[in-house]
């Protein structure tokens, strides 16, 4: 069994493609895994955030700082969030 951090960290690494348009397909081929285990990972972020879809996981990820400034303009951007990306803090 893998730890809650780790299982995060892979769940905002596979967020990060999903932010930015990307199928769940293409996260998973970029990452290097299939596409079972990209949609498993986002399911369980979504229950560690409390999201119940995608752009509401973009939304918290974005809030908690999990996502950069970079992430969340590029989820703006597609108009997948209508949030605004924090400032990045120098």
């Amino acid at each position: 069994m893998s730890r809650p951090n780790t299982r995060l960290d892979d769940g905002i690494e596979t967020l990060r493609y999903i932010a930015r348009g990307w199928s769940a397909g293409e996260a998973a081929r970029e990452i290097g895994i299939s596409e079972a285990a990209a949609k498993t990972r986002l399911r369980r972020l979504y229950g560690l955030l409390g999201a119940r879809n995608a752009a509401h996981a973009v939304a918290i990820a974005g809030m908690q700082r999990l996502l950069s400034a970079e992430d969340l303009r590029a989820a703006v951007a597609d108009r997948r969030v209508g949030w605004r990306a924090p400032e990045e803090e120098a």
